[in-house]
């Protein structure tokens, strides 16, 4: 059986072990990174990688998703009663070529 003395020994063994495989896994992920740097993918790689995205978009659009409609329709504004309809600049006032009752002819 461990003594508490020995477990402070023991914990700091495990713990220098366990950096130590650290340094060397993070080492080895930098020299696989380094040596993919530039190769060009396969092109069966690029087939799977197509085929996976179709079937991707297959399973997804077994069930569509859903366009947000909105709930309650915005009213339309209605022009108050007894309102006249105001000019615009494209409209020309009355006395500028046209009449102001629109049933009258021109002069």
């Amino acid at each position: 059986m461990t003594k508490v003395n020995d477990l402070a020994a023991k914990i700091e063994q495990v713990n220098a072990q366990l950096h130590k495989a650290k340094d060397e896994i993070i080492n080895e992920v930098t020299v696989l990174k380094d040596s993919l740097q530039n190769v060009e993918v396969p092109a069966a790689a690029e087939d799977a990688l197509n085929n996976l995205a179709a079937i991707a978009q297959a399973l997804d659009d077994l069930n569509p998703d859903q366009v947000e409609e909105p709930t309650d329709p915005q009213p339309v504004e209605e022009e108050p009663a007894g309102e006249e309809d105001q000019s615009t600049e494209e409209d020309p006032a009355p006395g500028e070529g046209q009449s102001a009752d629109p049933d009258q002819p021109q002069e």
